[in-house]
């Protein structure tokens, strides 16, 4: 077995290990925390913050291929000796597009078996976006997730699309989510569903999953107010999950028939209490879930 190889054995390894001593949660898979939610405590102390995660009850976490002025090797090892799995990162546009051999050279170095986009990888700027691009430029993003999808399937990996809302704008009465789903190859360009963000947009998750129910691989569990909803614009108003408008057992009763292989909390601001209390608030509520 190659030092790539064995990376990618103790990475499943790890996950499988941490799912035989997680909580139940509402897909029965080990419940994961996108680090972006506790980003300040991240910033302020990483290790400390980390054993907190852990503490609350998180098996694994979801970030960047760096953070915290750490690379992803380093990243691996301290998720590691915090007791949290890792197989899946979120990308930059660049680590996708001019970097993309050397991003996953890294990625299986450290063991990760799901690379994400969180933006769009044309335009470029996401401003663009959230002002209302044109309908050729979903077009051209769908080009460039079946070109990057397409490299990193080869490679043996698995690439995926997070959602924000602007998707949910509409071009001729069709809206530019609908255009992605059907512009891209369902071979290799899978959907991470940020729950949160599709609602505030005016759509149903499990609407979703019950239609393209082996599209979906990842889900965001995100809550939030009736602030804002609908809009396409990148507004919205957070909540811990369980406390806000979501009605997850519509979502989770669509997702058991889907392909999802990973569910992690995440919560935009603002924060009802400290982004950690608000991660403990959601755990305690998806742990005891039925």
């Amino acid at each position: 077995m190659t030092w790539t190889s064995r990376r990618h054995f103790l990475g499943y390894a790890t996950v499988l290990a941490l799912a035989a001593g997680a909580r139940a949660t509402p897909l029965g898979q080990p419940l994961g925390l996108q680090l972006y939610t506790v980003r300040d405590a991240i910033a302020k102390d990483f290790t400390g913050t980390l054993r907190a995660v852990k503490r609350i009850g998180y098996a694994r976490v979801q970030t960047n291929m760096s953070l915290a002025g750490r690379d992803t090797m380093q990243l691996r090892r301290a998720f590691d000796e915090a007791g949290l799995g890792w197989d899946t990162a979120h990308c930059s546009n660049a680590e996708l597009l001019s970097e993309l051999p050397r991003t996953i050279e890294k990625a299986k170095a450290a063991g990760l078996r799901y690379l994400v986009t969180s933006v769009p990888l044309f335009p470029a700027n996401f401003r663009d976006v959230l002002a209302g691009g044109a309908a050729d430029a979903w077009k051209r993003n769908a080009e460039l997730l079946n070109k990057v999808g397409g490299e990193i399937t080869k490679a043996g990996l698995v690439f995926g699309y997070h959602n924000h809302n602007p998707e949910f704008r509409k071009y001729g009465g069709v809206t530019a989510y609908d255009m992605l789903l059907k512009d891209t190859d369902p071979q290799t360009v899978k959907l991470e569903l940020d729950i949160g963000w599709m609602v505030s947009g005016g759509y149903d998750p499990a609407d979703y999953l019950s239609r393209h129910p082996h599209r979906f691989i990842i889900l965001h569990v995100k809550d939030l107010t009736r602030d804002f909803i609908p809009n396409s614009t990148g507004r919205m108003t957070g909540k811990p999950a369980g406390s806000g408008i979501v009605d997850w057992k519509k979502i989770f009763a669509a997702a058991r028939k889907a392909d999802i292989r990973g569910l992690y909390v995440e919560q935009e601001a603002p924060y009802q209490d400290t982004p950690l209390e608000d991660a403990k608030m959601a755990f305690d509520y998806l742990s005891k879930f039925n």
